[in-house]
């Protein structure tokens, strides 16, 4: 293995390459995303996306993915690879110093409410010096592995952290605020070092800035002075970005190679969907 009912809106891009053979599939509490395109990149690709009004269980999740490659008639069996992101709060950043695979509960325990029967599973980032240990949902691994095989999968965090650490050179602490629909993930970095990696549910923009002036408050970090870079699903027009100006002097939305998402799409390889 790769290591009740609620409304919810679809939206789809259709593709200007016919022979499909790679996926990667966003999974969150607050929607999905599927992105397929060729082996080798044209630029262009199916973007399949489903929004939850609600925030969704793993079983009601797993039953919107089924729904979706049926309804998009998406065939797995004729994917190459398949590669998974998911999308939760159930994580933590361990030092790779202190890290050891024997406890991974211990990591989680005091961050995420986890089960004992809960699959865990773990990502080393590529600068060697983080390891995130999070909660994959084994219901959707195991649905994969059996209708396709083997597969890859981490989780958003592990991406966003690592495409941002390897290219992240200022001196002073820049946070990046990744937005998804109803959640985002939020990193502070200083020059090589992680200083805070966490994710908030929010429902209105004051939540969207109550969170993040908190996180600068915790930080000592000056809303006048920080730099703030946001991307994913936020405009200048956005209520959510309109507000946050009010607080937060240097923000700006950004589409750098650290980008993960456009908007509608998070993969491993900074695919996008326009």
């Amino acid at each position: 293995m790769g290591t009740g009912q609620h409304t919810m809106e679809i939206s789809k891009t259709n593709s200007k390459n016919d022979k499909s053979k790679i996926m990667s599939i966003l999974i969150a509490r607050d929607g999905l995303s599927f992105y397929i395109s060729a082996k080798i990149p044209t630029g262009s690709g199916n973007c399949v996306e489903r929004k939850f009004n609600s925030p969704k269980t793993p079983g009601e999740i797993l039953e919107q993915i089924e729904s979706t490659l049926q309804d998009e008639n998406i065939f797995l069996e004729e994917m190459e690879t398949i590669s998974i992101v998911y999308a939760n709060n159930l994580y933590c950043f361990v030092p790779a110093e202190f890290f050891d695979e024997n406890h991974l509960s211990d990591y989680l325990k005091f961050n995420a409410k986890i089960l004992t029967t809960d699959f865990l599973a773990h990502d080393f980032l590529k600068n060697k010096k983080y390891v995130n240990v999070f909660v994959p949902y084994a219901n959707i691994n195991n649905y994969f592995f059996e209708r396709f095989g083997s597969f890859e999968y981490k989780h958003s965090a592990s991406v966003l952290a690592e495409n941002l650490l390897s290219k992240n050179k200022s001196k002073e602490e820049i946070m990046y605020v990744q937005v998804f629909w109803n959640h985002f993930d939020l990193v502070v970095l200083k020059k090589d070092k992680l200083l805070l990696c966490n994710s908030f549910l929010f429902e209105t923009p004051e939540d969207f800035v109550y969170y993040i002036l908190f996180v600068a408050e915790q930080l000592k970090l000056d809303p006048e002075n920080f730099v703030l870079n946001l991307s994913g699903k936020i405009s200048e027009d956005s209520e959510n970005y309109k507000l946050l100006r009010d607080y937060v002097r240097n923000c700006a939305i950004v589409k750098n190679e650290w980008e993960i998402s456009s908007g509608k799409h998070f993969s491993f390889n900074a695919q996008e969907c326009e």
